[in-house]
């Protein structure tokens, strides 16, 4: 199985939550794949705000900050990229 497929199908299971990370993190290596950590500083300071009943609500509102901080990333680049069109015209 390709490396990257196999980090994508990791579950946790029976496996203890620290043990499943540590597998994540294995995955991640033996895949060269490299988290970007300025942004997940950027979640973890939204998502370790709010108080969660159940592990489901904190990976709803982490996809949610994580969509919402892509969304800006995108229209920052497009804004970029549209202000170099004009540069180079003039």
């Amino acid at each position: 199985m390709d490396l990257y497929k196999k980090l994508q199908s990791l579950t946790q299971g029976s496996m203890c939550v620290e043990d499943y990370y540590k597998e994540v993190e294995i995955a991640m290596i033996r895949a060269n794949v490299e988290e970007d950590q300025a942004q997940k500083k950027e979640i973890v300071d939204v998502v370790e705000l709010q108080h969660y009943m159940e592990i489901e609500d904190l990976l709803h509102k982490t996809i949610q900050v994580e969509g919402q901080l892509m969304s800006k990333i995108s229209s920052k680049f497009a804004s970029s990229s549209s202000m170099e069109i004009k540069l180079e015209e003039q």
